[in-house]
């Protein structure tokens, strides 16, 4: 569901970026989408109690709070791979092994472009950037953005062309 606060702009890129996972799968451009998330980890207080003849197993539903992790999930759903990594905290670091292990599992390569004020100058130097690189025109490049705002920093993601 699209929030009400949402424009025909982000309309417009949401539908281009729904239609890059219907695309054909090319194992030589692979599809790999990343996500992470912050889960609370809990230790039961009291054993669970055994199915015994005539009663149900029962597990009581007190806990005791027992730290948290962090969990990055990067998933290819067309070429059928997913990988998590769980790390302990949820810094720079550890995000940047994260995309280590995209360069060496999928062949993502990951750029940063750094001195774009606006959406569309830092659109230009992605462009810019990836045709020095040698990406062929018209390849589609996912783009996420991040302006601070509350807590995430990626809150934008469309598809672009080089």
């Amino acid at each position: 569901m699209i929030p009400p606060e949402q424009n025909a702009a982000f309309v417009c890129a949401m539908e281009d970026t729904l239609e890059v996972y219907h695309r054909p799968y090319d194992a030589t451009r692979p599809l790999v989408c990343v996500d992470e998330a912050s889960k609370q980890l809990v230790k039961e207080t009291r054993p669970p109690r055994p199915l015994a003849p005539g009663h149900p197993a029962t597990a009581d539903y007190e806990y005791e709070r027992n730290g948290t992790a962090n969990l990055f999930m990067m998933f290819e759903p067309l070429g059928g791979q997913r990988h998590v990594k769980v790390t302990a905290h949820r810094t720079a670091v550890d995000y940047a092994h994260v995309v280590r292990e995209l360069c060496l599992s999928w062949g993502v390569v990951p750029t940063r472009v750094r001195g774009a004020l606006r959406l569309d100058g830092l659109i230009a130097k992605a462009q810019e950037l990836l045709r020095r690189e040698g990406v062929a025109r018209g390849s589609p490049v996912v783009v996420t953005m991040g302006y601070p705002q509350g807590k995430g920093l990626t809150n934008m993601v469309l598809v672009a062309q080089v």
